[in-house]
């Protein structure tokens, strides 16, 4: 191709100019003069190689894994001319990758790792999902997706539970014979992800004691992924200690504190209904061709009323 193109100033002594291969060629010459004479180094030899189709390209990733567990994906580039695997290191920063898990409200965002280059066509990156939830992984380059199908869907399950990394966390203010409550959060062995679901509540057992003296536990509770509330009654200010196992094995954070009681005082107050507007009454009679004629007329009185008193206790 015989072409000229004009340079950019970019500062004193300094210069530059761009342009596009359109095919890959095994030899092309760059002759750069200045005022018809060659600087140095010029001709410049520059190889240029295929470029990157993103229509023919693809995205794999791991199809199934549990939450807390990272993902491989991997990027096969292939060339616009032949076919062959193609991509160099610097095609790197033209690549986009976003990563969502659908399941969420507003598509809670997932960050991969940065992209990594494996070899001649071959890009590779994870990431590591932490809730359960069907995950979209949308890759681009230049601006379009890769290959098909985009985005490709990884499925992260909710994973079993570990209890050497499951925990029972409790307020530091509970009430005297009032039902309190503690949490026990389930999570499985990877990452900090929530594991377990409403079927664990058989394997779980929980012990308390108020100052060694053991209390019934009155319920297990399940909140959502991961958390369970444990709800029992305390008897007398003092320590509070709460053990749990799950499937025997004994989760590893426990609850062992004095905790002070909270003192609860009682409110009440007189809960007014709506304004209601009582119309009052007024006649006035008057004489007009012997017939009697009667004229209402109305004026608005505010009445406010009021419920029975409700009292409730509010611990402070």
């Amino acid at each position: 191709i015989n072409a000229e193109y004009m340079g950019e100033f970019v500062a004193t002594g300094e210069y530059k100019f761009s342009y596009a291969a359109m095919t890959p060629s095994s030899s092309s010459n760059i002759a750069i003069k200045w005022r018809g004479t060659s600087i140095k180094n010029s001709p410049m030899s520059l190889i240029v190689k295929d470029g990157i189709n993103p229509t023919t390209s693809n995205v794999t990733c791991n199809d199934v894994l549990s939450a807390g567990f990272t993902a491989l994906c991997v990027i096969h580039t292939f060339g616009k001319t032949n076919g062959d695997p193609v991509g160099e290191v610097d095609a790197m920063a033209h690549f986009d990758v976003e990563i969502y898990n659908v399941d969420l409200p507003d598509y809670w965002k997932v960050v991969p790792s940065p992209l990594k280059r494996d070899g001649t066509g071959l890009y590779s990156f994870t990431f590591t999902p932490p809730t359960h939830g069907i995950h979209a992984v949308l890759v681009r380059y230049l601006g379009q997706p890769i290959g098909v199908p985009n985005p490709f869907f990884v499925e992260s399950t909710i994973p079993d539970v570990d209890p050497s990394k499951s925990t029972v966390d409790c307020p530091s203010l509970l009430g005297i014979t009032k039902n309190s409550s503690c949490v026990i959060t389930l999570r499985g062995s990877q990452g900090a992800a929530l594991a377990g679901d409403e079927f664990d509540i058989p394997l779980i057992n929980v012990n308390i004691l108020n100052n060694g003296v053991p209390i019934p536990l009155l319920e297990l509770k399940w909140i959502e992924t991961g958390k369970v509330k444990v709800i029992f009654m305390i008897y007398e200010e003092g320590n509070i200690d709460i053990d749990a196992t799950y499937n025997s094995m004994a989760i590893s954070k426990t609850f062992s504190q004095p905790v002070p009681v909270a003192k609860t005082v009682r409110k009440c107050s007189k809960i007014p209904m709506a304004e209601k507007t009582i119309p009052t009454f007024i006649g006035h009679f008057r004489e007009r061709n012997n017939n009697t004629v009667l004229y209402n007329e109305f004026s608005n009185t505010n009445v406010q009323q009021y419920v029975d008193t409700i009292c409730e206790d509010i611990i402070v």
